[in-house]
């Protein structure tokens, strides 16, 4: 089975939960393009640092867009048993190995494709389900993906997190 990120449940709220997500180390790529073109390109090179490192594959894949240039930025979490001194350097320059900070995020999970369409949809709907619950939406959101995409749209498990105050 796929490692999944690990969080904790502090509060489920109508729409959403509210998470708390430890620290962890990621590999990144943030390609200059639209939403669907730009993260076939860096999944492509983000699997290749995996593949050429020896690294497991981990669930979700987080896509993060809204750039003001049109970037679109494409994550993979590093599994929890590789130490930070064991990461391989990346040989692909726009490969970064990142370390995340522990947050809080409000989650809301949904089915269907990867889609410029969905994500701003599923985004607008969290948003305003935060602001309800009278919480502060930080920063951009993230599209998780924890499905390969051989896999039927609508049995596929996404979710948009949202960082908050």
């Amino acid at each position: 089975m796929t490692e999944q990120q690990r969080y904790e449940v502090l509060q489920e709220y109508s729409g959403f939960e509210l998470r708390r997500y430890p620290a962890h180390l990621a590999a990144q790529v943030t390609v200059n393009a639209d939403f669907e073109q730009g993260g076939g390109s860096a999944f492509s090179q983000l699997f290749g640092y995996l593949r050429s490192g020896q690294i497991s594959m981990t669930a979700p894949v987080l896509v993060q867009s809204g750039d003001p240039e049109g970037c679109v930025t494409v994550a993979f979490i590093l599994p929890r048993s590789l130490p930070a001194s064991d990461v391989p350097v990346p040989a692909d320059p726009a490969v970064s190995v990142v370390e995340i900070p522990e947050g809080r995020g409000a989650a809301a999970g949904f089915s269907g494709r990867w889609t410029s369409r969905n994500f701003l949809n599923q985004d607008a709907e969290l948003e305003n389900a935060v602001r309800g619950a009278g919480l502060v939406p930080l920063g951009p959101t993230r599209f998780a993906l924890f499905d390969p995409p051989y896999k039927p749209a609508f049995l596929r498990r996404n979710e948009v997190i949202r960082p908050v105050k």
